[in-house]
């Protein structure tokens, strides 16, 4: 996987380094398309609208749902609260005055960081995906590159299983019902409380919890439901993989993990101070576009990475990365 978090010296925009152009001087300059629009609903995007609050740095967070704006409650940007679409996007973007992207949304979330790429290839605007650290997998752990590779008698047949996968997978389950023992973890809400009725499973197999969730609460409701194994996504940290990995070890359950997918980012990062280099790069340009393209070394680990070239997007490296 190609990372750029370990690239030493990566210069984003060497203008800025140069001239040291402070976010709030620049807005305070010219307030219009100076907008950084963040991929939200995540804890990894609330960290990103902190950072860019603290440095005055003008952002819009878009989210699916109401409840997620709760992330960004104490933050001075705005929310922009409704799923987005092929023909909203560009007023979107044209409205909030959008000049860079950073994308912080789920590393599952594909259609939407998707449509996020898509834009800006087709309008130009530079785009940066914060992704959040990968959690190494212990070798108890079954990696399955989708869920049709779940979906089999050898994975699911006759045992007593904990789905931690969002509400929106439990459909796939529908047929399971009837030949293993299910339970659902589901966020303590009542539409996801409907939905999962719908996908099947009944109140007694619902269990909401809203993470993080401890080890010890990790620990006492696996050995409440005598699993013999748990689902959840490879979705790092943050969806609490390193404690499953723990209580599947101390328990000897199975944890079963569906990999992320595959997405071809134009620039990727795991670094807080990167993600504000490339906002700092994104105002420059917009208050002036001739200050230069963006640019930077990608360090390869691997013959999974390589580099593409678009016209259509900033002088930037195109990275092909296995998430």
């Amino acid at each position: 996987m190609a990372d750029v978090k370990r690239q030493e010296g990566l210069n984003l925009c060497p203008i800025l380094v140069t001239e040291r152009i402070e976010l709030a001087s620049i807005q305070a300059r010219d307030r219009r398309k100076m907008t950084i629009w963040i991929v939200g609903g995540t804890g990894d995007s609330r960290r990103v609208a902190r950072a860019l609050s603290a440095a005055d740095c003008a952002w819009t967070a878009t989210v699916t749902t109401p409840a997620a704006t709760r992330l960004y409650a104490d933050l001075p940007g705005r929310v922009s609260t409704g799923a987005l679409a092929p023909a909203t996007l560009p007023a979107f973007l044209a409205d909030e005055g959008i000049c860079g992207i950073v994308d912080a949304s789920h590393p599952f979330a594909t259609q939407i960081s998707t449509l996020a790429v898509q834009a800006a290839i087709a309008r130009s605007i530079p785009y940066l995906r914060y992704e959040r650290p990968t959690v190494p997998l212990a070798a108890s752990t079954i990696l399955l590159a989708n869920f049709d590779s779940l979906l089999q008698p050898q994975q699911l047949e006759g045992k007593r299983i904990l789905l931690t996968t969002g509400v929106k997978s439990l459909q796939r389950f529908r047929p399971w019902h009837t030949r293993a023992q299910l339970w659902a973890r589901i966020l303590p809400s009542e539409r996801s409380r409907a939905q999962a009725i719908a996908a099947g499973f009944p109140p007694e197999r619902l269990i909401s919890q809203r993470l993080p969730i401890s080890l010890e609460q990790e620990r006492q409701l696996w050995q409440s439901l005598s699993l013999d194994a748990v689902v959840t996504k490879a979705s790092g940290q943050a969806g609490g993989l390193d404690i499953k990995q723990t209580v599947a070890a101390q328990l000897g359950v199975q944890l079963i993990a569906i990999a992320r997918p595959v997405l071809t980012y134009p620039l990727q990062t795991e670094s807080l101070d990167r993600v504000l280099e490339f906002c700092r790069c994104c105002l420059a340009r917009a208050l002036q576009p001739s200050c230069g393209q963006f640019s930077g070394s990608t360090e390869r680990s691997s013959s999974e990475a390589h580099s593409k070239s678009s016209p259509n997007v900033w002088n930037h490296e195109n990275l092909e990365d296995r998430v």
